[in-house]
């Protein structure tokens, strides 16, 4: 849901506020020192907005493991 109105050339413009839902399931894997995941959303509602699906793929690592100096 969008909570504030749009602006436009310093004013409000009302009664546009967007809202969606999405749904979809999540596959992931944990490697100990990185994880991988990817979501595949599918939109299901839209108002104000246009309808779509999305899939997102994030990797994760630490950027610096603390061994010794």
């Amino acid at each position: 849901n969008q909570f504030t109105d749009d602006r436009q050339n310093g004013s409000d413009i009302t009664g546009n506020r967007m809202r969606s839902f999405a749904m979809g399931p999540t596959v992931a894997y944990n490697a100990g020192t990185y994880s991988i995941n990817m979501n595949v959303q599918r939109g299901l509602y839209a108002a104000n907005t246009a309808k779509s699906d999305a899939i997102w793929i994030n990797f994760a690592m630490p950027l610096w493991m603390g061994g010794p100096h």
